[in-house]
């Protein structure tokens, strides 16, 4: 085991190149779309009527056997 103690440039924090390149631990996360929740529900919603509207497709014709 080494004895020598931790060296302050072990630290992630103190790397200039990912600082100024945006990368390791000063990576930016991008911020969500406001838009992507109601793009879902839209989504969501006509699919619940466009479903609905095959009902009548699917349902057994008068005289099919079950």
């Amino acid at each position: 085991m080494n004895r020598m103690p931790c060296s302050i440039t072990d630290d992630p924090y103190c790397d200039a190149s990912d600082y100024f390149e945006k990368e390791g631990v000063y990576k930016e996360t991008p911020e969500p779309n406001p838009d992507d929740q109601y793009d879902k529900w839209v989504e969501d919603k006509l699919f619940n009527i466009i479903k609905s509207s095959f009902k009548p497709l699917i349902t057994p014709h008068v005289g099919d056997k079950k």
